[in-house]
């Protein structure tokens, strides 16, 4: 959906339920009536449950005075709860009634401000501010490598004055540079639309300088030797949270307010799925993967600190973010709901665009941890463990949708001599290297994952091996451009792969055993190649 097309469906939301609000107070009334004539505990539950959906609905929808009123009514039905009610009891209930009728004619406040849905592409445009020559000279020719636009600058004056002229995707300054005036400098990019982002980098790791770079608006901070694979890893992190669409899973009984929330999280460029009865949990938590839950805390059979307890119990979901969106505002019972395993608690009276900041600052520290738990700590690819459940997951998907995928094992040709002439530190940054390429030459929807050493393996979904072959060759004939310095010289390396396709290969091990046979057929046949079995 457009911005303008979520604007329209919140503006009709909005119209829709300051129509329908009488309606809502027709129903409380006439439970108030059958309380008169025939008092029961059932129907003092249900209306003091109507009551309290009224204030969420009416906080939500900005009816502030309405919801004030209903917030009244629903703290003096509370203690009444399991009690007959006395003819005078009924009365002040009625003196409620009315004034939550007069507040039908007080406009609501505006609509929420419309928020930036996403960013533009930022480029990839590198402004480099170093004095030391040799190591601009050293940073330039490894960011180029991997096809960066390089700027590079020996002074603040002319730094400045470029960034005027034309915007950098990443702007990385050497500490040596911190300085009162820098710090307003940077504070004063940082403050236009899409600044870019800011590293520093730093000849030791000193804590102390760390600090000021940060104060100064650093979003990274790197140590000598450079290294440009660490740079870009942070980057590509950075620019993945900022571009990607969150995924958040509306747990919330009253579709009017999960609708309202759906609509403005889409505006702020997150994606959302709604739950409305507890009994379809379990399929959007496996459906929908989402990464923050956000759940209302009563809601009819079950509700919500019921279900943060079971989601917490169950391992595959325990990490994932709840936040809790309620109309209670008593802190005991907030701080009883946060007890349960909850990582927030947002209350529908305040601004929805308080709800988007605690969300995306919930995701970003969740996709940090994640990928501390799924990612291969050297490459930045998924770790064995996370790269095989993601080849099950493809096989499951291939054969609902009956979409064909290809899987390529990619292992470095004679790998073992890089380490032991170079040692294992270049070792290292060939690997970084080859893992660098990949993110920027495969497509956005490819998986890779570090199987194991040199050893690689790359999901291509909805390819069959004509279609992936060509991907993966392209692949391997740049990174046989690549060129690697160390105290000794100047060298290459290349990488052999094998592929296979799903189907006819239908599980794990049948895959990737076709796949090491392809490879061990692309070693035999002399190295630096892909095959793919007839």
């Amino acid at each position: 959906m457009t911005t303008d097309d979520i604007n329209k469906k919140l503006l009709s939301l909005f119209t829709a339920y300051r129509e329908n609000l009488p309606a809502k107070i027709d129903t409380i009334e006439h439970l108030v009536r059958e309380l008169a004539t025939h008092p029961s505990a059932t129907t003092l539950t249900e209306l003091h449950f109507k009551v309290h959906t009224l204030y969420g609905s009416a906080s939500t929808y900005r009816h502030m005075d309405l919801a004030q009123a209903a917030r009244q009514l629903e703290h003096y039905l509370l203690p009444l709860l399991g009690k007959p009610l006395t003819a005078d009891e009924i009365q002040k209930i009625n003196q409620f009634l009315q004034v939550l009728r007069q507040t039908l004619n007080i406009p609501p406040l505006p609509l929420p401000s419309t928020l930036e849905k996403s960013s533009p592409s930022r480029g990839n445009t590198v402004h480099i501010l170093e004095s030391d020559r040799a190591l601009a000279t050293t940073m330039c020719e490894q960011l180029k490598t991997f096809g960066y636009s390089i700027k590079v600058f020996y002074d603040f004056d002319s730094f400045s004055a470029a960034s005027q002229k034309s915007k950098a995707a990443v702007n990385v300054i050497n500490v040596q540079f911190l300085s009162p005036t820098l710090t307003q400098w940077l504070s004063v990019l940082k403050g236009q639309p899409h600044p870019p982002f800011i590293f520093f980098f730093a000849e030791s790791d000193d804590f102390t300088l760390h600090l000021r770079a940060v104060r100064a608006g650093g979003e990274a901070y790197f140590t000598a030797p450079f290294q440009a694979e660490e740079l870009i890893a942070q980057w590509d992190n950075l620019a993945s949270i900022e571009k990607e669409p969150c995924r958040i899973l509306i747990v919330e009984d009253a579709m009017e307010i999960a609708e309202f929330y759906a609509s403005f999280l889409q505006q702020a460029h997150m994606r959302t799925r709604i739950v409305t009865r507890f009994t379809e949990l379990d399929r959007a938590l496996h459906e929908f993967s989402p990464e923050l839950i956000l759940l209302d805390i009563y809601m009819p059979d079950c509700n919500g600190l019921e279900l943060a307890k079971v989601i917490r119990q169950r391992s595959k979901y325990a990490s994932i973010p709840i936040v809790f969106l309620s109309s209670e505002e008593d802190e005991e019972r907030q701080l009883a709901a946060l007890s349960l395993g909850a990582d927030d608690f947002v209350t529908k009276s305040k601004k929805p665009e308080h709800l988007v900041y605690a969300i995306r600052n919930r995701i970003q520290r969740y996709k940090t941890l994640h990928a501390l738990m799924v990612k291969d700590s050297l490459t930045g690819t998924l770790n064995h463990t996370a790269i095989q459940q993601k080849l099950a997951n493809e096989i499951q998907l291939s054969t609902r949708t009956h979409l064909p995928f290809t899987v390529a094992m990619i292992d470095l040709d004679y790998f073992k001599k890089v380490n032991d002439n170079y040692g294992h530190l270049i070792g290292d940054q060939v690997l970084k290297s080859l893992c660098v390429l990949m993110r920027k030459q495969l497509r956005k929807t490819d998986i890779v994952g570090r199987y194991g050493g040199e050893e690689f393996l790359v999901i291509l979904p909805k390819t069959t091996p004509d279609t992936a072959q060509p991907i993966i060759d392209r692949l391997r004939q740049e990174f046989g451009t690549l060129s690697f310095l160390s105290s000794l010289k100047r060298f290459s390396v290349t990488f052999s792969a094998g592929l296979a396709t799903s189907p006819p290969c239908l599980t794990t091990e049948s895959l990737i055993q076709r796949a090491d046979k392809a490879l061990y057929a692309a070693k035999q046949s002399g190295r630096n190649r892909c095959v793919v079995l007839q």
